[in-house]
Formats: structure tokens, C-alpha cells, sequence
């Protein structure tokens, strides 16, 4: 629920506090093309289980919230929670579906989903998961460079049928 909430106040305000219905525009080429990079370096930093391939696009401040845990808040201890699930986890495929890209002004939105098989390393299970998730970018002062960030965040919500719900959350 605090997750919901967060989101919508965020697409409802922007940095200066004002409404932002009707005021979203397309992001510029050079975002997007910085969309596209990070988005190949994320998905090789997962599957060749290294992480900090993925810290140049962290904001200092930058917040994970996945679900069924609590908010890993700034880049060190994300960075650290991706590689602890590195370690009980090898992740077998995963993508990511772009759904929207809104730009707000002073943030960029991305919502969109993803589609994950992983497996137990400890257990030798599979799980396959599917979910919905949020970026969040932050414009730097240059106008052309970007930072996803919370100060911004990420948030995922995983999709399970309620047996492998149960049996996910254990692993965790």
C-alpha cells in the first residue's frame, strides 16, 4: 500500500509541487538512448551476476523497493541486496517490457514489466516471475544527462499464484 501511495504522489507532484496533469511530454532522443544502454547493461549485470555494472546509473540517494521486503535505501546497500540475491539465486532468463515513458519535467518515469525465471541455489528450485515496475530518473543539472535515483526509486511488484507465493517468500 505505501508503495501505491508513493507512486501516485509522485506522478501527481513534481519537484516544485505542482500538479502535473496533462503537462507530460515525450522524453528527448538522448534519454531514451540512455534508456536503452541501461537497460542492456542491467539485464547483463543480472545474468552475469555483477552488479556494479549498473552504478553509474545510481543516484547516491537512489531507493529499491522490491516487494515483500523493505526499502533499500542509497546505492551501496541496492548494490549489496543485488549481489546477495546473486548469491542464493541464479537467474536463469529475464526481461523487461517497457510500457510508458513520461517525462515530468525535472523526473522521467518508466513503467513496465518484467518476466524473470531464477533458481534456488541452496534448494534447487525454480521460480518464474512476473511483475510490473516503476523507474524513476531524475534530471541532472546538465538537462542532457540522467540519474535513476528515489531520492527516487525502482519498485517491482512480483505476480505469484499464492502456493508459489508462500514458497518464494521463504527463499527470501
Amino acid at each position: 500500500m505505501r508503495t501505491i501511495f508513493c507512486f501516485f504522489v509522485i506522478l501527481i507532484f513534481n519537484c516544485n509541487g505542482q500538479a502535473t496533469f496533462g503537462q507530460s511530454t515525450k522524453p528527448s532522443v538522448d534519454f531514451l538512448d540512455q534508456l536503452k544502454k541501461f537497460k542492456a547493461d542491467y539485464l547483463k549485470g543480472i545474468l552475469d551476476e555483477n552488479p556494479e555494472i549498473i552504478q553509474g546509473y545510481l543516484a547516491d540517494d537512489f531507493r529499491l523497493m522490491p516487494e515483500f521486503q523493505k526499502t533499500i535505501k542509497n546505492k551501496q546497500n541496492s548494490l549489496l541486496y543485488f549481489k546477495l540475491f546473486a548469491d542464493r539465486f541464479d537467474t536463469q532468463s529475464l526481461s523487461r517490457s517497457e510500457i510508458e515513458v513520461l517525462d515530468l519535467g525535472t523526473r522521467i518515469v518508466e513503467i513496465g514489466t518484467f518476466s524473470t525465471k531464477i533458481k534456488s541455489k541452496t534448494q534447487d528450485k525454480y521460480y518464474e516471475l512476473k511483475g510490473k515496475y516503476v523507474d524513476l530518473w531524475e534530471k541532472k543539472e546538465s538537462k542532457s544527462s540522467y540519474s535513476l535515483s528515489h531520492g527516487i526509486m525502482t519498485i517491482l511488484w512480483i505476480s505469484l499464484n499464492s502456493y508459489n507465493l508462500r514458497r518464494f517468500r521463504r527463499q527470501l
